[in-house]
């Protein structure tokens, strides 16, 4: 149990350091040799492998928008009795971002977490309305 509730902490800390643009804690969380997909048909999805590139996405997500907040509605862990930090997390969360062209979105979605001794593996987003990608990120 101890061990949820410190994994649950650390993903909380992730969301709020990428709210108050901090991408250096955000990044100590991913594994070196960790994936991520992002989905949709925009420039920045599809799938990033290695802490180098999952870190330029979430750079150009940064530069894209000016104004982010994620909110997590719910966390959930598939074994709250982890104690070594390898674990499945999802998160459900609501995310208002301000593109750089002044446009206000709001969309909802699930990030699943991998993690291997408390180091993000690997993650994936499913984003609940995938057309609001095209419109937050100004692309035909």
């Amino acid at each position: 149990m101890i061990g949820s509730v410190i994994t649950k902490r650390v993903i909380r800390k992730g969301y709020r350091s990428l709210n108050a643009r901090r991408i250096e804690p955000f990044m100590r969380g991913w594994a070196e040799d960790a994936v991520f997909v992002f989905p949709g048909k925009v420039s920045v999805s599809g799938e990033k492998r290695g802490r180098p590139a999952i870190r330029e996405f979430f750079e150009r997500v940064l530069v894209q928008f000016p104004e982010l907040e994620f909110r997590i509605r719910s966390l959930c862990l598939q074994n709250a009795f982890d104690f070594v930090g390898t674990n499945t997390v999802a998160v459900e969360w609501d995310l208002e971002v301000v593109n750089r062209v002044g446009r206000r979105c709001r969309y909802s979605g699930v990030t699943m977490l991998h993690l291997r001794l408390g180091k993000v593996v690997l993650g994936y987003d499913y984003i609940f309305d995938p057309d609001i990608l095209r419109v937050s990120w100004s692309e035909p």
